[in-house]
């Protein structure tokens, strides 16, 4: 699925269809009906990691807003999930995290977006429209800046990272997808036996999106928090 076309006015061409992943019942519910109040389409609802990224890869929303943290995982991580099975579904994180350590897993995972839970209804809305539009509501140059951060981490201290934690680290610091990343290791053949581990466990995904002494600021090339929030 690609971002939305806009109107004369630059808002989506059609009502944004929404997926909300939070862990909380009354919230969910909360911002399903401002969501349905304002034109979106609330298309489904989960507060389990794994039930969200099945019924995402069902239903196929515009926009999927993700709560860091949900009963049998986290939401960069049903993020990372989502971009494997469809790249142009966007994914916002609406937490109540406001540290650092929130916000690079949220940017390394992929999402386009991170806002705090105590924003208001209209800064939300224009953040859903704006990512189903396919723009992104971080501010310039913070992906880059936890790209680079996680690859210091790999080369200047190998030895917190497996075989296998690495060559999945290295995909996600050069933007590729799950699903990516298990394809481009080179399965072994007569001429050339080279290992090739067919998947990874989910533990690997989230040690190194929650890796604690990656988000130490005592690490070079360490974006303040503040540097990273939201446009």
């Amino acid at each position: 699925m690609n971002s939305l076309g806009t109107d004369a006015t630059g808002r989506p061409s059609r009502r944004v269809r929404v997926f909300i992943g939070e862990e909380h019942e009354l919230v969910r519910q909360g911002l399903s009906d401002l969501l349905e109040d304002q034109g979106c389409e609330v298309v489904g609802g989960s507060g389990s990691a794994v039930e969200a990224s099945r019924e995402v890869a069902h239903l196929r929303p515009d926009v999927v807003i993700l709560d860091h943290r949900l009963a049998d995982g986290t939401g960069p991580e049903v993020c990372r999930t989502i971009r494997s099975i469809d790249p142009g579904i966007r994914c916002v994180m609406l937490t109540s995290f406001d540290d650092e350590a929130a916000v690079r897993s949220t940017i390394l995972a992929g999402a386009c977006g991170y806002l705090l839970k105590e924003v208001g209804n209209d800064r939300l809305i224009r953040g859903v429209r704006r990512a189903a539009v396919g723009e992104t509501l971080l501010a310039p140059g913070t992906i880059n800046r936890a790209r680079e951060r996680l690859s210091w981490m790999l080369s200047d201290r190998p030895a917190l990272f497996t075989p296998v934690e690495g060559q999945v680290a290295s995909g996600i610091i050069a933007g590729m997808s799950n699903r990516e990343i298990g394809a481009s290791w080179a399965c072994p053949t007569p001429s050339s036996p080279v290992w090739c581990p067919p998947s990874w466990p989910p533990s690997t995904t989230h040690r190194i999106l929650h890796l604690e002494p990656f988000h130490r600021s005592s690490i070079p090339g360490t974006p303040s928090s503040a540097g990273a929030k939201c446009m």
